[in-house]
């Protein structure tokens, strides 16, 4: 039995990268799959800027979830047997496959609360730039077609961090306007109040790590991709950090938040101080993306992503 499981879950992971996990029988994949590149949430990130912009096309104005949800499926459900993605994704695609519409494609959904929304609120930051609230309205009904509640608040929030970072405020700017957008007597402004105490407690950010990881990340849930635990510590880590570098890698000190914690933390920081910020191997590195979780972004180029969204912006202006 074990052999057979040895071989299928092998013959698995060669077909879908997703999959991949480090034991004997997968090392036989192409070694490019284990070259340093982008991440999922690059990924969702690209999604999410395509189903945006289709959106903004079929709209005559700011788009509205039936906008949003007509692109999403579009996109989406097409590619849904090979997009691997969280579980808040995963339901809300089997809910529209089912005819659910937003917001019971959200809601009637196990994981509603998880952050994968937070990725894809970015290329909304950036198309709504200069308007955080507009940002974040947008980012709410976007949100709305996978998650619920804080899922929804956090993805919100961000998308007004990065509207004013890439409208030229400063990295505080933007941590502060994502803060204000935070109910204080929720989940995800309980657990930034706490993150916030122990780190005035802290004589660093490296002394807070191990009450964050005790306090703020849960320890009994095995999933780390939770909305109220990942937000509020990236906000923190990016305004308190020195440079792009501390930042990623306080991170990534977070071992159960290292899957997304890093990805909200660089993309923050990127919009506030540009590409350049960013070191050049790992600009080059990750700039193409290989579609191993959302198979139509294979070869998708973030700088050109990157581009399309700030015309769009701009052509927003002109009309304006």
């Amino acid at each position: 039995m074990a052999s057979r499981l040895a071989v299928d879950a092998g013959a698995r992971a060669r077909q879908a990268p997703g999959l991949q996990v480090p034991l004997p029988f997968t090392l036989s994949a192409p070694l490019d799959r284990a070259t340093f590149s982008a991440t999922d949430d690059a990924e969702q990130a690209a999604l999410a800027a395509a189903v945006l912009l289709q959106a903004i096309g079929a709209s005559s104005g700011e788009p509205q979830i039936a906008d949003i949800f007509e692109a999403w499926r579009s996109i989406v459900l097409p590619q849904a047997d090979g997009l691997w993605g969280s579980v808040a994704d995963r339901s809300a695609i089997r809910n529209a496959v089912e005819g659910l519409t937003p917001p019971a494609t959200g809601t009637d959904n196990p994981h509603f609360y998880d952050d994968s929304s937070v990725a894809r609120a970015v290329p909304v930051g950036i198309v709504y730039s200069g308007t955080p609230d507009q940002a974040a309205r947008v980012a709410r009904r976007l949100a709305s077609v996978t998650n619920d509640g804080v899922g929804v608040d956090a993805a919100a929030a961000f998308a007004s961090a990065i509207a004013v970072a890439t409208s030229g405020g400063s990295t505080a700017e933007a941590v502060a306007r994502a803060i204000a957008a935070i109910d204080g007597d929720s989940w995800l402004g309980r657990k930034l109040a706490l993150a916030e105490s122990i780190l005035r407690e802290s004589e660093s950010l490296i002394d807070a790590i191990p009450d964050w990881n005790d306090q703020v990340a849960n320890l009994e849930y095995n999933f780390g991709n939770i909305a109220a635990e990942t937000l509020p510590l990236a906000l923190i880590i990016a305004r308190e950090s020195a440079s792009f570098a501390e930042a990623i890698g306080v991170a990534n000190l977070m071992p159960k938040q290292a899957d997304t914690m890093p990805a909200m933390v660089g993309s923050l920081l990127g919009a506030v101080a540009g590409v350049e910020a960013i070191p050049p191997a790992w600009r080059e590195r990750v700039e193409t993306l290989r579609g191993y979780g959302v198979p139509s972004t294979a070869g998708v180029r973030l700088l050109e992503v990157a581009k399309e969204l700030v015309r769009v912006r701009s052509d927003r202006a002109i009309s304006a």
